[in-house]
């Protein structure tokens, strides 16, 4: 279902999509999460796909791929901890390598994720699961049943975009869902500094008329 939604979002902002680029790592929490993806993937029958297979790679290999893919393709990144080649790799800064490399956007499942690379979506969210489980936590130990209390897992999901990406990739603002956060965004000088610019437009002008 993760996956799924990060699918859809995708498909939401990019309907043109024909190509999906998996990519993964040879370690076994990269391989579980490839796996669940491929199943994921099967939920879509309606839509037909080609799945390019960019796992169990070295990095190397994976640059060279990526920055090749043809037109219509997204890159979908599950994790990278350890290579084809044996090389250790800290997930986040794997996907910022491939991520700068890639000639089409990237998508991945977590909320870590966000500001190395991806574009974003609905992700598994950290943060919220933290701040979830400290609630159930008080929870129990004023005295309710665990059994008794209903998991929201709704809430350990969070809408997040990366306007850099957005940017890069020719991707509308209005195309993201409402409601959601669009981090990174630079500003115009309008934007940061309006009032200055407003006050010093009317002064010119005042100066203007008294001269005249």
């Amino acid at each position: 279902e993760n996956s799924a939604l990060v699918l859809d979002s995708a498909f939401e902002m990019m309907p043109g999509v024909k190509r999906i680029a998996l990519v993964s790592g040879t370690a076994p929490n990269d391989s579980y999460g490839e796996e669940i993806f491929r199943k994921r993937l099967k939920d879509y029958s309606g839509r037909r796909f080609e799945l390019i297979d960019l796992t169990k790679l070295s990095m190397a290999d994976t640059l060279k791929r990526v920055a090749t893919l043809p037109p219509h393709t997204i890159v979908y990144y599950e994790s990278i901890t350890s290579d084809a080649s044996d090389k250790i790799f800290v997930p986040r800064e794997a996907l910022s390598t491939i991520s700068k490399a890639a000639n089409a956007p990237v998508f991945g499942l977590y909320d870590s994720y966000m500001g190395y690379g991806i574009v974003g979506g609905r992700l598994v969210s950290f943060e919220q699961q933290g701040k979830l489980a400290a609630k159930l936590a008080l929870r129990v130990l004023s005295g309710e049943e665990p059994g008794s209390i209903p998991f929201a897992g709704e809430g350990t999901y969070a809408s997040l975009y990366d306007w850099r990406q957005l940017k890069r990739w020719g991707i509308p603002v209005s195309a993201v869902p409402p409601g959601s956060e669009i981090r990174y965004r630079e500003h115009s000088l309008w934007e940061d500094h309006a009032r200055e610019i407003l006050g010093v437009a009317c002064l010119l002008m005042i100066q203007t008329v008294l001269i005249f």
